[in-house]
């Protein structure tokens, strides 16, 4: 019995060892999706969840996928005894509603959904703008004063489509975009007031923010909601449209679930299920950010823009023709761009050719500095990418990239595919240069970017001023 005993131990440690040893570039498809740990489903949740949803479905072809995930959330809430969810609902075929649904669920639409639309002054005869901010913050507002009888885990999640950073000149823009008002949109800096004005505070902080939407997953954005949101999840680059695996995210929480472990598991849930999805190519990214430690970002942010306003000799690697980290040359090369419009835009690879600028993995870009920094003995530019790092660990608690296919594109596979690193500074985008000059690009304008006098982390830092600096026809 002994000596079986040791077989099975040592056969148990040859296995573990050989997986752990094991290559990422070897990877297969099955080794892949062992990387995910087993989650563990509960059946009974006594601990009290509030589900928040702002579907904003009143535009191009976002119904079908929202109405699947509502279906999904609402069949996962049968695993809860004390949870609801209340979710507003513009469709572009059948207007806004607002409803509650209680458990148990199975589906959205069951005994357990009430149609509340007729009780809010702000859904007149089922019509409601979702572009607007405002009716985010007369949501979260009746949200708040509605459910007061527990201490709800307070979840938004807002789906729609996206498009990152903003101007000014197009229909859709940065998310949640209105085809039936004038296709009005929400930014970034509006939605962060929606949040407040629903009454959102330091003081009452929404505990998880799942923005279920494209090119959202700057550090601009995530900047935008530390003072109201605890855990941010998002995407710097696509999200699919069939969106994150709702009714498994609900069958992952229990009772026992932190915030950070409900926001892990979402990016294990996701990148599972995209490994699963072998059809789709594009490089599908999703990060899930602690936001009580972003603020010392605008300091460190401003400390590396700063190096590079008074260091004019070293702006080349940022801003030159060639060799620029800031910049794209319409090649994937050895760059980590996030928003692949510049090259896939005329042959509508991607689907959201509505963001102004290139985005570039902020922790990706530091490490291409701190190598030049190394390489040219420039110690002050290298402790800042260093100090930057530090903190970015610090932020995204879990952060996942997908896949491309062809030659050039599967360099950039793996960069950070093993979730969950304790050591992860990847997964949160940082703005480069403007689309809005590009003589060769169906997008390009004479009129230069509000972004500079619209985010609060540029008011913050220095960020823009570099960007001015560099692309002074642009910003």
């Amino acid at each position: 019995m002994k000596l079986k005993y040791i077989f099975f131990l040592l056969i148990f440690f040859i296995f573990f060892s050989s997986c752990q040893q094991e290559p990422e570039t070897q990877l297969t498809l099955q080794n892949k999706l062992s990387l995910f740990n087993f989650i563990e489903y509960n059946k009974k949740i006594s601990k009290p969840y509030l589900f928040l949803l702002y579907f904003a479905g009143d535009n191009n072809g976002m119904n079908k996928y929202l109405n699947s995930n509502l279906d999904s959330i609402a069949k996962g809430l049968n695993n809860f005894n004390n949870s609801k969810i209340a979710a507003f609902f513009d469709s572009d075929k059948n207007g806004a509603y607002l409803y509650e649904i209680n458990p148990p669920a199975n589906v959205f639409s069951s005994s357990a959904t009430t149609d509340l639309s007729n009780s809010t002054p702000w859904i007149l005869n089922n019509s409601a703008n979702s572009g607007s901010y405002k009716t985010v913050a007369e949501f979260l507002k009746w949200a708040n004063n509605r459910y007061v009888d527990k201490k709800y885990t307070k979840i938004l999640i807002v789906g729609s489509h996206g498009s990152g950073s903003y101007g000014q000149t197009f229909d859709s823009r940065s998310m949640c975009n209105d085809k039936s008002e004038s296709n009005s949109y929400i930014t970034t800096d509006q939605f962060a007031q929606g949040l407040r004005e629903g009454g959102f505070s330091k003081e009452n902080m929404l505990d998880i923010l799942i923005t279920d939407v494209c090119l959202c997953g700057q550090i601009e954005e995530a900047y935008e909601y530390k003072d109201c949101v605890k855990y941010l999840v998002n995407s710097p680059n696509e999200i699919m449209g069939i969106g994150i695996p709702y009714e498994e995210m609900m069958n992952s929480i229990s009772n026992e679930s932190s915030l950070e472990d409900i926001g892990k598991n979402i990016v294990k849930l996701y990148a599972e299920k995209y490994y699963r999805n072998t059809s789709n190519n594009r490089p599908l990214t999703l990060t899930c950010s602690n936001l009580e430690n972003i603020a010392p970002m605008a300091n460190l942010t401003s400390l590396l823009a700063d190096f590079f306003i008074t260091h004019k000799e070293h702006q080349k690697i940022l801003a030159s023709e060639n060799n620029s980290y800031l910049k794209c040359d319409n090649e994937i090369n050895d760059y980590f761009y996030f928003s692949y419009l510049c090259t896939y835009y005329q042959t509508n690879y991607a689907y959201a050719p509505f963001s102004y600028y290139y985005t570039f993995d902020y922790g990706y870009l530091t490490d291409k500095l701190y190598n030049y920094a190394i390489q040219n003995n420039i110690s002050e530019l290298a402790e800042i990418c260093i100090n930057i790092q530090e903190q970015m660990t610090k932020i995204i608690v879990s952060s996942w990239r997908g896949r491309i296919t062809g030659s050039d594109q599967e360099k950039l596979a793996g960069t950070y595919t093993q979730i969950n690193s304790q050591q992860n500074y990847y997964g949160l985008s940082i703005t480069g240069n403007s689309l809005m000059k590009i003589s060769n690009n169906k997008i390009a304008t004479n009129k230069k970017n509000p972004y500079l006098s619209t985010f609060a982390f540029n008011n913050d830092t220095t960020w823009g001023t570099l960007l001015r600096e560099l692309y002074p026809d642009c910003f």
